[in-house]
């Protein structure tokens, strides 16, 4: 006959305080009068290596968003991305002093020191007394209330200037990682036990030597990751931050997209000469009159090869004239540049050449460095955590 089962130890509950016998699988216990289990799901996240893992994942994290697009702003057609770093540094190039400090404070430094204490409370890489690390986990949960300033500040910009009719405003990439290394460091602080670092010193008490021997190993592993991060930081700035502009060699020329393109091609065509098309360009150095096409019909566009390389900073306009030998030249178009490519009222421009583009070398630096940081990660996550 089979043995009966044995009857487990009396549980009260947390929650009703009634006492009962835990009876079947140990999957997913609960009172059977109220439902509630024995121990809460979130005293089993409370661990010092989830803690860790999580601050330095955080890190990786927050560099990435730093240094990638934060914000585009487009004014009159003209867009700016910044990063975090680039919005802040451009603060302190245009004199607003005080916000860039407050950016850069509240911003930068704080979520970083923030990491560094959740680090040194949770990990044996400073030998803290168990008083010291309860100081670092409350002053790193006092300042990371502060490390949503600047998404602040973003949301309010968007929902300024969305209403207005001229400039737009628009969260990037970068606003939603540093979002999300904000949250990875708030569960961190939330799985910091600081009353399991009093076995750990116990630990060391008894061994001291194996101590010493996994705090180096430790400080090594961090070095590999600020290394990683030290290589990858440069290559996505690099990458994403392009200065607007670049160098044009050839303007093309032809009819505009769309019904008023398509009636004026129409009224054009009535006419049974073809003009001779020749444009004008305006710079900040002065006007340039290209060469004329002679009975040349738009067709599918007409190119003009100009006589020297011009930056498309320093273009301001493109006047679309019709030369006539005995009456003055008719101008047919006028078209302000604000982009490679612009709409007027009867052409397209398109504008050939070469914009500003990362140099070839910040895509092997970013991979090298992703490389170099995932491992470096990982090997930290299977010492900590697995």
């Amino acid at each position: 006959m089979p043995e009966p089962a044995t009857a487990s130890a009396p549980i009260t509950c947390r929650r009703c305080g009634e006492i009962y016998h835990h009876q079947g699988p140990n999957l997913l216990r609960a009172c059977p009068h109220c439902g509630a289990a024995p121990v809460p799901l979130r005293h089993h996240l409370r661990h010092n290596g989830l803690a860790a893992v999580l601050a330095v994942l955080a890190a990786v994290v927050l560099v990435c968003g730093m240094v990638t697009p934060f914000i585009s702003m487009t004014k009159l057609g003209i867009s700016r991305i910044y990063s975090l770093v680039g919005g802040i540094l451009e603060l302190f190039h245009s004199g607003n002093t005080f916000i860039a400090v407050i950016l850069l404070t509240f911003s930068v430094i704080f979520p970083f020191v923030k990491l560094a204490m959740l680090l040194a409370a949770t990990s044996g890489i400073m030998p803290l007394s168990q008083d010291a690390r309860r100081v670092l986990h409350r002053i790193a949960l006092f300042t990371g209330k502060y490390s949503l300033l600047d998404l602040l500040v973003v949301a309010v910009m968007i929902v300024l200037v969305k209403f207005g009719p001229i400039a737009d405003v628009e969260a990037r990439s970068g606003t939603i990682l540093f979002g999300v290394a904000v949250l990875l460091s708030m569960a961190a602080g939330f799985c910091v036990n600081v009353d399991q670092m009093s076995e750990d010193e116990a630990m060391e008490e008894v061994a001291p030597s194996a101590t010493t021997t996994r705090r180096s190993r430790i400080y090594l592993k961090l070095l590999w990751l600020l290394l990683g991060l030290g290589i990858l930081a440069p290559g996505l700035w690099y990458q994403y931050n392009v200065p607007p502009g670049g160098t044009v060699d050839a303007i093309k020329l032809s009819t505009k997209q769309g019904m008023v393109g398509q009636a004026a091609e129409a009224v054009a065509n009535v006419d049974p000469t073809t003009p001779d098309l020749y444009l004008m360009i305006f710079t900040t150095a002065g006007e340039t009159r290209l060469p004329t096409f002679k009975d040349t019909p738009v067709g599918n566009g007409l190119t003009w090869n100009l006589p020297k390389v011009l930056s498309i900073l320093d273009m301001q306009r493109i006047e679309v004239w019709d030369h006539h030998s005995i009456l003055s030249d008719k101008q047919l178009d006028r078209l302000t540049l604000d982009n490679w490519s612009v709409d007027g009222q009867r052409f397209h421009i398109d504008l050939l050449g070469h914009p500003n583009a990362p140099p070839k070398w910040a895509l092997p630096v970013i991979a090298v460095g992703a490389t170099l940081s995932i491992l470096a990660f990982l090997k930290f996550v299977w010492d900590q955590v697995i």
